[in-house]
């Protein structure tokens, strides 16, 4: 009978997560999220303290996005596309 594999463990011990590095939001256009739509591109956009009640970007795309402050009562994100984008202190209901 054969042994099970065993994965060799390094010298340095464990590898830390890698956590990836936003920039600062200097470079971000401020955005709306009422104006979030369905099959929408948004290429560093910034949506801080606002509220909204049900938003629908089914298919959207997100590429370095913040998301800060923010709730909704409802969002589908279906299908999205979301990349380097950080959501931070948001909540959907």
């Amino acid at each position: 009978m054969s042994k099970p594999a065993t994965h060799a463990q390094s010298a340095a011990g464990p590898k830390a997560p890698n956590i990836v590095h936003f920039e600062p939001a200097e470079h971000l256009h401020e955005a709306r999220l009422q104006l979030l739509e369905r099959e929408g591109s948004y290429d560093s956009a910034r949506f801080f303290d606002q509220r909204a009640d049900e938003l629908d970007a089914l298919l959207a795309t997100f590429l370095d996005c913040v998301f800060e402050h923010s709730q909704a009562a409802a969002l589908t994100l279906d299908r999205a596309h979301i990349s380097h984008t950080m959501f931070a202190e948001c909540g959907v209901a």
